[in-house]
């Protein structure tokens, strides 16, 4: 139960709810994109569709953005259960992953808020248009796409590794991660590559988020206890040093 008078009790329970329902924020958001404004070939015919139903396309963005805002409680949780036996790795993707999350936001500004300002201006489309094409070939576009897509990536492949090599979560959960990461980098506007990476983060983050509730105030407080050498062999060799 959340207690909020108990720091390490309110900092675990926002963990783990973040950690179920910010990915599931996210492939919501994602889903609807692609599921329903996803066959647009163009600026154009986006503008179109999003014109159509512009409460959907805001609606997703919406939601888009609270999966963002989810993802900062997750991130933190991750970096606090994988800190106490592998923090330099922790620290890295958890570094990672919050650079991937801020791209995401001005992504979501960039190419959702934006889009659905646009067609809200009468007889603006050419010129909408226009606009959207030539904001795509800006530096700062470019650079929040990279941070997007790196930091994201990157940072949750590490986190995952954090996790695993720290005992907290098991092979599959890690790999499950990991897995969901590099679909998702290939995925592009896939809808059926984007629901397998959903579902596949769905299910990795959904494990520590598990674990992250299960656990006592005062294991979280401490360091969360190891799970058994038979569920997580140890790491062996030069994977000890962080």
């Amino acid at each position: 139960m959340l207690n909020v008078t108990d720091p390490n009790n309110f900092g675990r329970t926002v963990a783990g709810l973040s950690l179920i329902i910010a990915p599931v924020a996210l492939a919501v958001g994602e889903i609807v994109r692609l599921g329903v404004f996803g066959g647009a070939s163009g600026e154009r015919e986006l503008l179109a569709a999003v014109a159509a139903d512009p409460g959907l396309w805001q609606l997703q963005t919406v939601i888009n953005m609270v999966s963002v805002i989810l993802f900062v409680p997750a991130v933190w949780g991750m970096i606090h259960l994988a800190r106490g036996r592998s923090p330099v790795v922790a620290h890295v993707g958890g570094t990672l992953a919050m650079v991937g999350v801020l791209g995401a936001a001005g992504h979501n500004v960039f190419g959702n808020v934006l889009t659905g300002g646009m067609v809200a201006v009468e007889n603006g489309v050419p010129a909408m248009e226009t606009l959207g094409v030539e904001m795509e070939q800006t530096p700062g576009f470019l650079l929040v796409l990279l941070m997007f897509i790196v930091g994201f990536v990157l940072g949750f492949i590490v986190l995952a590794v954090a996790l695993y090599r720290s005992r907290t979560v098991g092979r599959l959960p890690a790999a499950a991660i990991i897995a969901a990461m590099l679909v998702f980098f290939t995925a592009g506007e896939s809808l059926p590559l984007t629901m397998v990476s959903s579902a596949l983060f769905i299910l990795g983050m959904g494990s520590v988020a598990r674990r992250t509730l299960s656990m006592s105030d005062a294991e979280w407080a401490d360091g969360s206890p190891a799970l058994s050498t038979a569920a997580v062999p140890a790491p062996t060799g030069a994977a000890r040093l962080s």
